[in-house]
């Protein structure tokens, strides 16, 4: 697991600050702009692909790129999203494909708890059809907000879980097993995924969403 609370993602923070030799609260605010989080600070080797960052809670956090990518599933509490300058009202169930080069923040939060499944599509090993599978995987494209009913969200946390557990472990072949899991999401994701406007009127999804989407914002 890693483990990226807000005590770490502030130390990212400083350091770019320092590595910058700002001279100015301008500078600061243009760096904070420009932040951009890096593999060496969350993943534990250049061969590990994949690895889970928990955000027990996620906290308002700046406008920010990476040089690798994720998704983001909410597991509760709500809070705005804001991705590639668009806002989504976020809350339970959410599911989100953000590629390296997207630049997002979260704002107005209120007990907002995710997990983030990191991965450097570079590093993947396993003969997998993963452009199709993950919407923007080789570029910043595509339909990145999907939705999880309650089904889909069980059976990912289950094998997130394992990922992360495997993920933290320093024995042989965790890495491989790690993508074999990460390939299992995907394609979990792939088959429980929706959009809202995507179901009948009358799914009980649909209803759901009507339900709780109001109580997210």
């Amino acid at each position: 697991m890693v483990f990226c609370n807000n005590a770490n993602l502030l130390n990212v923070f400083v350091r770019h600050i320092a590595n910058n030799q700002l001279r100015s609260l301008a500078e600061v605010a243009t760096v904070a702009h420009q932040l951009k989080l890096l593999k060496d600070d969350f993943f534990a080797s250049d061969q590990q692909a994949v690895a889970v960052a928990d955000r027990y809670p996620q906290d308002v956090f700046a406008e920010h790129t990476h040089d690798f990518c994720e998704l983001v599933i909410v597991w509760r509490g709500n809070g705005l999203h804001v991705l590639n300058d668009r806002p989504y009202r976020i809350t339970r169930g959410d599911l989100f494909y953000i590629h390296a080069d997207d630049k997002h923040s979260y704002a107005s939060v209120n007990d907002l708890v995710l997990q983030n499944i990191i991965y450097c599509p570079e590093r993947l090993k396993l003969n997998l059809d993963w452009q199709g599978a993950i919407p923007g995987f080789s570029a910043s494209a595509g339909q990145p907000h999907w939705r999880l009913g309650s089904v889909g969200m069980a059976q990912a946390r289950q094998v997130i879980g394992q990922l992360e557990h495997e993920s933290s472990q320093h024995v042989p072949f965790a890495n491989e097993m790690a993508e074999l899991l990460f390939g299992q999401l995907v394609m979990l994701l792939n088959r429980h995924r929706y959009t809202s406007d995507s179901l009948p009127p009358t799914s009980s999804e649909t209803l759901l969403d009507k339900l709780i989407t109001p109580a997210g914002g």
